[in-house]
């Protein structure tokens, strides 16, 4: 089983990073206006984690979109 690890240095305290980043706001601004989601819904928040749903926008052949609309 492969391992991918990540390490980012930002620009400001923990406590700032974990207020931002557990936000419902900002949740909502990044998955639903930037990244385009259909639906975000948070199940769970603790000091340091949060539980999201997220649906994604599934982009359509030209015929299934006009039998389906956009899904």
């Amino acid at each position: 089983m492969k391992h991918l690890s990540h390490v980012a240095v930002y620009p400001c305290t923990r406590e700032v990073f974990w207020k931002t980043f557990l936000s419902p706001d900002y949740a909502r601004a990044l998955y639903l206006d930037v990244l385009g989601f259909r639906s975000l819904d948070v199940l769970e928040t603790s000091e340091t984690t949060r539980k999201i749903r997220v649906v994604p926008r599934v982009p359509l052949p030209g015929p299934l979109e006009k039998l389906f609309g956009d899904f």
